[in-house]
C-alpha cells in the first residue's frame, strides 16, 4: 500500500475512522500529509477538558508554525458545560482562520462582533450567535453564507437596513426560517424581500402560521432557482388561497415539496372554508415534482380543516390515475393513526400498486383493512414462493400498520422477496410471526442487499401465540451482508440473539423491552470472536456477536461489552 499513488492514499484514509487516522499520521511523511487535513476537518468538543487539549494543541501549533488551526473548517460543541469569556472566544477564531460552521451560543457584542467577522472570512453557515447584532454581522459576512438558519424576527430585522441590497446574500443556497415564539410570523412580504436578496437560493423552510398579507400580484415574479420547499408547520387556521396562489406562481419549478401540518387548534378551526385553491390543485401543478412528503399524524380528526385544504380524495386521484400525470419517485404520506376516512372510495392507502412500483422510496404510517393488496405482500402465511407483487425500484420503505389486525404478523421474507433492490427498511407499530419470517424460516432467499434495518414498537409472537417469543436475528443478518445499520428500539421479545462473528457494523442501537413490557433486558455484545462456536441462549440469553461495531448505542438495556472470545466449552476467557 506504501506503493500506491497518493490520490489513491488520500481516497482511502478519507473512508477511516476518525480514531484510526491517529495510527496513520505516524507510518510515514506522506501519510502524515494526507492524515494530518481529514484529522482536524471536523473538530467535534463535548467536555470542557476536550475543549482545553484542543486549544493547547492550537497554541503549540502556532509556537511551533505549524498552524494546525488552518486545517479545521467544521466546529461542534456537543455539551452547555464548556464555557468561556469572549476573549478565549476571540482566541479560539483567531486559531482557526478557515472555520465553515460553528455551532456554538455566545453573546457577542459590537465592539466584540468586528473579530469575529475579520477572523472567519470563510464562514459559511450561519453561527447560533447571529441575533445579537444582525446589521454588522448581514453587512460584513451575508455575501459569504451559503446557509442560514434563522427565526423570522430576526430576519424582519435585517432586511430593513439599508445595508441590504438586492444581492446581498449571493451565494446563499439554504434558507431555514425559524418559528417564532412572539407573535412575528412569516408572510409573503418577508419572503419576496429574502428572494430578493438571496437570487441563488435552492431551498427554502419556513412555517406557515398566519395570514399571508397583502402583495401586489402583478409585481410578482418567480424564482426558478428554488427546487426545494419545506412547510414543517402549517397552521389550517392561517391558510387561504393567497398562500396557495403564491407557492404556485413563485415556485414553478419545484422538485422537492414536504409539509407538516400543525394540530394546534384542529377542533375549532374545523368550519373554515375550503380555499379556491386547495393544496392538491398546487401539487398537481408542480409538473417536475419528484419528491412528496405529507405529514398529518397529529391531525386525529379527519374532519378537521387539515384536509379540508388538501383535499386528500383529489390528490390520490391525481396519484394513481391512468395515464401518470406525475414523474413522483419518493412518495410519504403520515396519515392519523387512529382514524379513517370516511370518504374514501375503498382504499386507506395513498398510493396504489402500480404508482408504489415506480417510486424509489415509501412510506405509510397506516392502513385500512380494505388494503388487502398491499398487506398481504408481508402477511404471514406465506401461500406462494414468491409474491405476486414486486416492486423492483423500491430503495428506502417505512411502514406502520399501528398494531391493527393483531391476529395477522408480518412475514419480513415474504415483505422484503417484494422489494428486492430495497436498501433501507423500517417497520413500525406491528408484530413480526416467529414461524415464517425470516428468523426461522430462509429457504427461498439466499442473498439480500438491505443496508439498513429500523425494528421499532415491535412485539415477536409465534404462530397462535400472544407473544412476546424469542427473537434471533442470526439467519437474517446473515442472508444480507451488507446490513450495515441495525436499530431495535422498545421492541418486546423473550430473549434476543444475534450470532454473525463476521459480520461488521457501522451502528448498533438497541432498546429491548422484556415480557412484562415494562422491564429492560441486559445485553451483552461481543467482539472480535475468530471462533465458530454458537452462543449459548441459555448462558447468555441477549447476545449480540459480530467482528465489530463502530457506534453502539444500548441505552438502557446496556449490560456489559466483550472484547473477549467465546471457547467453545461455552465460556469466556
Amino acid at each position: 500500500m506504501l506503493k500506491l499513488p497518493n490520490e489513491i492514499v488520500q481516497l482511502i484514509l478519507s473512508y477511516t475512522p476518525r480514531e484510526k487516522l491517529v495510527a496513520c499520521l505516524v507510518v510515514n511523511r506522506l501519510w502524515h500529509s494526507i492524515a494530518l487535513p481529514l484529522f482536524y476537518h471536523w473538530i467535534d468538543l463535548d467536555t470542557p477538558k476536550r475543549y482545553e487539549v484542543f486549544l493547547r494543541c492550537l497554541l503549540y501549533s502556532k509556537v511551533n508554525k505549524s498552524f494546525v488551526g488552518n486545517l479545521v473548517e467544521h466546529l461542534r460543541f456537543h455539551s452547555p458545560d464548556i464555557r468561556f469569556t469572549h476573549e478565549e472566544f476571540a482566541q479560539l477564531v483567531e486559531l482557526t482562520p478557515n472555520v465553515l460552521t460553528c455551532n456554538y451560543t455566545v453573546p457577542v457584542y459590537k465592539k466584540h462582533n468586528q473579530r469575529f467577522t475579520n477572523r472567519w472570512k470563510k464562514l459559511t453557515r450561519l453561527p447560533k450567535w447571529h441575533e445579537d447584532d444582525p446589521e454588522r454581522l448581514m453587512s460584513s459576512l451575508g455575501h459569504q453564507f451559503t446557509h442560514i438558519a434563522a427565526k423570522s424576527i430576526f430576519l424582519h430585522v435585517a432586511c430593513s437596513f439599508a445595508l441590504i441590497k438586492a444581492d446581498r446574500f449571493c451565494n446563499l443556497t439554504t434558507l431555514e426560517i425559524q418559528k417564532d415564539s412572539c407573535t412575528s410570523h412569516t408572510g409573503l412580504s418577508l419572503l419576496e424581500t429574502l428572494h430578493r436578496a438571496c437570487p441563488n437560493m435552492t431551498t427554502l423552510s419556513f412555517h406557515i402560521t398566519g395570514q399571508p398579507g397583502y402583495l401586489d400580484w402583478d409585481a410578482l415574479l418567480p424564482a426558478p432557482s428554488l427546487t426545494s420547499l419545506i412547510i414543517p408547520n402549517l397552521n389550517a387556521a392561517a391558510y387561504s388561497s393567497d398562500w396557495s396562489k403564491y407557492i404556485q406562481l413563485k415556485y414553478p419549478h419545484l422538485m422537492h415539496f414536504s409539509i407538516n401540518f400543525s394540530a394546534v387548534n384542529i377542533h375549532t378551526v374545523a368550519t373554515i372554508p375550503i380555499p379556491a385553491i386547495t393544496l392538491s390543485s398546487v401539487i398537481a401543478s408542480m409538473t417536475r415534482l419528484v419528491s412528496l412528503h405529507l405529514d398529518l399524524e397529529l391531525i386525529s380528526n379527519t374532519s378537521a380543516a387539515a384536509f379540508k385544504i388538501l383535499d386528500p380524495v383529489s390528490l390520490q386521484r391525481w396519484l394513481n390515475d391512468e395515464p401518470r400525470q406525475h414523474s413522483l419517485s419518493s412518495f410519504s404520506w403520515h396519515c392519523p393513526g387512529n382514524r379513517h376516512f370516511t370518504n374514501f372510495d375503498s382504499t386507506y392507502t395513498m398510493a396504489g400498486p402500480t404508482t408504489i412500483g415506480q417510486l424509489r422510496s415509501f412510506r405509510q404510517s397506516a392502513f385500512h383493512g380494505s388494503d388487502e393488496w398491499l398487506l398481504d405482500l408481508m402477511y404471514v402465511p406465506l401461500q406462494e414462493p414468491g409474491p405476486v407483487i414486486t416492486f423492483s425500484r423500491l430503495v428506502t420503505f417505512y411502514i406502520d400498520p399501528g398494531m391493527r389486525n393483531g391476529n395477522r404478523r408480518i412475514n419480513v421474507l415474504k415483505l422484503l422477496q417484494s422489494a428486492p433492490a430495497l436498501l433501507n427498511l423500517t417497520l413500525r407499530n406491528c408484530s413480526i410471526d416467529g414461524d415464517q419470517d425470516p428468523l426461522e424460516n430462509l429457504d427461498t432467499l439466499h442473498y439480500h442487499p438491505l443496508q439498513t434495518l429500523h425494528l421499532c414498537r415491535i412485539i415477536v409472537c409465534k404462530a397462535h401465540s400472544d407473544g412476546p417469543d424469542p427473537l434471533d436475528m442470526t439467519r437474517l443478518v446473515n442472508i444480507c451482508p451488507h446490513l450495515d445499520q441495525l436499530m431495535l428500539h422498545e421492541c418486546r421479545c423473550q430473549t434476543f440473539l444475534l450470532d454473525s462473528p463476521q459480520h461488521t457494523f457501522s451502528r448498533v442501537s438497541v432498546s429491548i423491552i422484556h415480557l412484562d413490557g415494562t422491564s429492560y433486558t441486559k445485553l451483552t455484545l461481543v467482539l472480535d470472536d475468530d471462533t465458530n462456536a454458537p452462543v449459548s441462549n441459555s448462558l447468555f440469553p441477549n447476545v449480540i456477536r459480530c467482528k465489530s461495531v463502530d457506534h453502539f448505542d444500548g441505552g438502557k438495556c446496556m449490560d456489559t461489552i466483550f472484547h473477549r472470545r467465546w471457547s467453545p466449552d461455552k465460556k469466556w476467557y
